[in-house]
């Protein structure tokens, strides 16, 4: 397990103009969208729902294409012949699909903001507001996009093709599994404490009404698998990431 920076930064480089015709292209598909939708129109939401929608599913198909060099016949080779070790190859994928494409998304993102809503104001005559990277609600979304970006990273090495939809598949049957599990389990055992609307919605307020400890258990248990999500759900998968590609390049 070596790293050197010299090498590390010719990989990241190297790595950084395989997927930057996706990057650009996309930049410039949001920014035709902006000029369409002002930041205060139902769509743009000051533009919040279009970051999202540029951060977390760019992002996530981004990420499902940082191995694509490795798992092409046609480049694979000059991919395992890259004079750089597994983890200068791991972390340079693991950069870009994270930090680097978070800020230069964000970046990019004001930037265009600040542009189509300064042409706006020139057409109607008033102001209006743009984006604001540093809106909590747009600081949560990078944070679900770093842990979220981490499974899809996973995925990118495991599936050889289509690794974005496969990954979207895998998520849809592990919560098809898990929602048939609580229905049949869950629901049936603490239904007596679940209040279920006309709407299908779900109030879990009544778990603390739970005969004993159930009912703090419950809370508790629902605290830990929240901060496990947080802090542990993306480290996990990056170590899975790394092994399972230094286990393809053996």
């Amino acid at each position: 397990m070596t790293f050197n920076i010299n090498r590390f930064l010719h990989q990241l480089k190297w790595d950084g103009l395989q997927n930057y015709r996706f990057l650009y292209v996309g930049y410039l598909v949001v920014f035709g969208l902006m000029l369409f939708f002002p930041s205060n129109s139902p769509f743009g939401g000051s533009h919040r729902l279009l970051f999202w929608f540029t951060l977390t599913l760019g992002g996530l198909i981004y990420t499902s294409k940082m191995f694509d060099e490795m798992n092409m016949p046609q480049s694979q080779q000059f991919y395992l012949t890259t004079p750089s070790s597994h983890l200068e190859k791991f972390v340079s994928k693991l950069s870009l699909s994270t930090v680097i494409f978070a800020v230069v998304t964000t970046v990019v993102f004001t930037i265009a903001s600040w542009i189509a809503t300064s042409v706006f104001e020139m057409r109607v005559g008033h102001s209006l507001s743009s984006f604001n990277p540093f809106d909590g609600g747009n600081i949560d979304v990078i944070k679900s996009y770093l842990v979220l970006q981490s499974i899809f990273l996973l995925g990118a090495i495991a599936f050889r093709r289509n690794s974005f939809m496969k990954t979207v598949g895998t998520l849809f049957g592990l919560g098809f599994i898990l929602s048939t599990f609580w229905t049949v389990f869950g629901v049936g055992t603490f239904s007596e404490y679940i209040n279920i609307g006309r709407d299908v919605s779900f109030n879990f307020s009544g778990m603390k009404q739970l005969p004993g400890t159930i009912g703090e258990s419950m809370e508790t248990y629902g605290n830990v698998m929240t901060w496990l999500f947080w802090l542990a759900l993306a480290p996990v998968m990056w170590f899975i990431t790394y092994f399972k590609l230094t286990e393809k390049e053996v």
